[in-house]
């Protein structure tokens, strides 16, 4: 329809959209942001990360507001959780705790010539973030590096020679050094002191002596356990377990009470009325897959755990392993500096194993039947939060 004003539809059309427009300028995104500035905040006590500010500037947006970061940052510990819900009137075989494999690999202090990160670091938080996130059963492995400092390390002997193409690699003991024994210990006292409430598990295993036995075999001399139990007593002396019969079948509560550090020593003098047990004393099970691939590594696991003795310490080990084609590629893609090779590194492999730990509460769930310990690499309070849906 015409008129001498013109195409009176095409008029009506313009003000229809002109008001449509008006009525989406209330959703349209304007300058005002949620929180103020974008960014990112690391939580002081678990290593956990918050971002904030992603708001993008929609109108209906909280505006700027101030973070109250200890509050947020609460979200993400797990301090009390044995206390919380009751296992701690359990046995210690009845229950089922979380741990850290290689537990003192959440730094990289230092590498031999041809160790690195991608290959040695399994962890991304201290020890004393892991026991805020939760993690109470530790996997340590004390070492003596090359200028007699005790440190833990994630080293193995190699003893090939490997040919990238671009150089050949002379491998003997190899691998990197992470947080100091004295680090470790001085962490596990501080939360001791704090939440009394917890039992801790260390784990002690793989003693090696870079300064006087740098060769296939490496180990502690009886002077290097010496030095270390020393360490131990003057950090941990008093929160020592000692001197209990048969500590699989006490109830956790009597364990803290006694102390609530257990040491389990894999080799070495043990000395159960000095707080030093053996994997004999706790009847120690469970080895891990050694496998790269997700599937292998579940089934392998389970297949364990459903032919677990009742009376032992059993493991499961919730990690995936580099297989040599595997380094290889990350030798190269290390040496070429990122040019050649595509690097599978510990880290990127945990978080497929830890994508899958629904299948392993699954399986407890319906079959009534839990690890003692669930071993992963970058253990965080997820992992604790599924052994305690184990627990209940």
């Amino acid at each position: 329809m015409k008129s001498k004003y013109g195409n009176i539809s095409s008029e009506k059309n313009k003000i229809l959209l002109l008001l449509i427009i008006m009525s989406m300028s209330i959703w349209l995104p304007i300058s005002v942001q949620a929180d103020c500035p974008d960014g990112k905040h690391r939580c002081g006590t678990t290593n956990e990360e918050i971002t904030f500010g992603n708001c993008f500037g929609w109108k209906l947006c909280t505006p700027c507001r101030e973070h109250d970061w200890d509050k947020e940052c609460k979200q993400f510990e797990r301090t009390t959780w044995m206390k919380d819900i009751g296992v701690i009137n359990h046995r210690l075989r009845d229950i089922a705790l979380p741990g850290a494999h290689d537990a003192g690999m959440g730094t990289i202090s230092s590498c031999t010539d041809y160790g690195w990160n991608d290959i040695t670091q399994t962890q991304t938080k201290s020890i004393i973030e892991l026991l805020m996130s939760g993690i109470r059963v530790f996997d340590i492995r004390p070492t003596v590096d090359k200028k007699g400092n005790m440190r833990t390390a994630h080293i193995s002997w190699i003893g090939k020679n490997i040919d990238l193409k671009i150089k050949t690699l002379t491998l003997r003991n190899e691998g990197c050094y992470g947080y100091s024994m004295e680090q470790i210990l001085a962490d596990v006292a501080h939360f001791r002191r704090q939440f009394p409430s917890e039992l801790i598990i260390l784990e002690l295993s793989h003693f090696q002596n870079f300064k006087k036995h740098d060769v296939k075999g490496s180990h502690f001399d009886p002077e290097d356990f010496d030095r270390m139990k020393r360490m131990i007593e003057d950090n941990l002396g008093r929160f020592l377990i000692k001197d209990i019969p048969d500590p699989l079948n006490s109830k956790v509560k009597d364990l803290t009470d006694n102390g609530g550090v257990l040491v389990l020593m894999e080799d070495g003098p043990t000395e159960p009325e000095k707080g030093y047990y053996s994997y004999k004393d706790l009847r120690v099970s469970g080895t891990y897959a050694n496998t790269p691939d997700v599937n292998s590594m579940i089934q392998d696991q389970l297949e364990k755990l459903k032919n677990r003795p009742d009376d032992n310490l059993f493991f499961t080990s919730w990690t995936l392993t580099q297989n040599e084609d595997i380094v290889t590629e990350c030798a190269k893609n290390h040496f070429s500096g990122g040019i050649i090779g595509q690097c599978d590194s510990i880290i990127s492999m945990a978080s497929r194993a830890l994508a899958n730990l629904d299948v392993l509460e699954d399986w407890v769930n319906k079959h009534d039947k839990r690890p003692s310990v669930v071993y992963t690499d970058a253990s965080n309070y997820r992992v604790t939060d599924y052994v305690i849906q184990m627990n209940r």
